[in-house]
């Protein structure tokens, strides 16, 4: 969980504006990506203004809120049940009273019909979903609950006192969860001839995603296609919500051999900041062409080999005469390119 900030960035919930390369939604943000999910998270993830339990008076300030628990409070609490009767019971280990605690508290939040609660503080750390049953889990009426697994969320939720910290207003929670470094990829929404129906992004941490992108508001084939003219498709940085925005089904790509989270995020944020990378071509050189290279230093697309052995629709018309040589030219000139990019760069730059 960390604060997101760019130039010139737009309101939180706004869309980035296509004519800023620079913009995206998530300014001023408590980004909530390390997390475990409690019960369903919508598949594009959830962002609303935020609110902590324990400063509500009136629990109808939590409707339509991301609501913080802090479990560290409730277990001080628990420690002094004279102060707190009814939340602690008689007989119980400490870890098991805690979770019959937060149970109560869950349930009463829910009511309020919150957009969603998020548990965190050091004290939740061991708990895990299989630790309260489906039944419970049902009984919070389809609320979006979550456990954070970063332990510093309390700190980034206490009032600003630096003067360059922004106000943090929003909270997002991401569908699932993800680390700087991820390689990611959603369906495309409308309809897609063959193979080539998702799109694929470097996720940089903060609610960032970096990413290969055309004009995706057309929609489907026609935004694909439309990324082919001149100047539409450049190397993008956009919040998360806005990445899954003509999009569903967003997971997290694996990789069979290593890969370093690190020199991943470096690669994106070089391109996306030099806007160096090579023009976009469906086949040969697309969002996922640039996914991979972030990840492993060469530009590869597994769903243009698919499309490509599959020959289907559109696609399979398109790559006649396409070759692998071709291919694979284009993607070790891009591979050099980027080591061009990385070994021109100064070591002030490098920091």
């Amino acid at each position: 969980m960390t604060e997101a900030r760019s130039e010139g960035s737009t309101s939180p919930g706004s869309p980035a504006n296509d004519d800023h390369i620079n913009d995206f939604d998530c300014h001023g943000t408590v980004v909530i990506d390390n997390h475990e999910p409690l019960t369903a998270i919508p598949s594009c993830g959830t962002m609303a203004p935020w609110v902590l339990d324990h400063e509500c008076e009136d629990d109808r300030q939590l409707t339509d809120r991301i609501v913080f628990v802090d479990v560290n409070k409730l277990r001080d609490q628990q420690a002094a049940p004279a102060r707190q009767p009814g939340l602690l019971r008689g007989g119980q280990n400490p870890r098991k009273a805690l979770k019959d605690t937060i149970g109560l508290v869950l349930c009463r939040i829910a009511s309020s019909h919150p957009t969603a609660i998020v548990l965190c503080g050091e004290s939740v750390q061991q708990y895990r979903k299989q630790d309260w049953t489906e039944q419970f889990r049902r009984s919070l009426s389809g609320v979006p609950v979550v456990i954070s697994r970063d332990s510093t969320i309390m700190t980034w939720l206490a009032p600003a006192e630096a003067e360059d910290r922004p106000r943090l207003e929003q909270a997002l929670i991401t569908s699932i969860p993800l680390k700087p470094g991820d390689h990611i990829a959603r369906e495309i929404n409308g309809h897609v001839s063959g193979q080539l129906a998702t799109h694929h992004g470097i996720y940089v941490g903060n609610g960032r995603v970096i990413h290969f992108s055309g004009n995706e508001a057309m929609g489907g084939l026609k935004g694909l296609s439309a990324a082919v003219g001149k100047g539409k498709a450049k190397v993008r940085c956009t919040s998360v919500l806005q990445f899954m925005k003509y999009g569903y089904n967003l997971r997290v790509k694996r990789y069979a051999e290593p890969t370093a989270d690190k020199k991943t995020v470096e690669r994106a944020e070089a391109a996306f900041h030099e806007q160096w990378y090579p023009s976009y071509h469906l086949l040969k050189n697309n969002c996922e062409h640039f996914a991979h290279y972030c990840k492993t230093g060469r530009a590869q697309s597994s769903q243009v080999h698919t499309a490509l052995a599959v020959g289907v629709g559109v696609i399979g018309v398109a790559a006649v005469g396409i070759t692998a040589l071709g291919l694979g030219a284009l993607g070790g000139a891009i591979a050099a390119r980027g080591r061009s990019n990385e070994r021109s760069r100064s070591p002030q730059r490098e920091r």
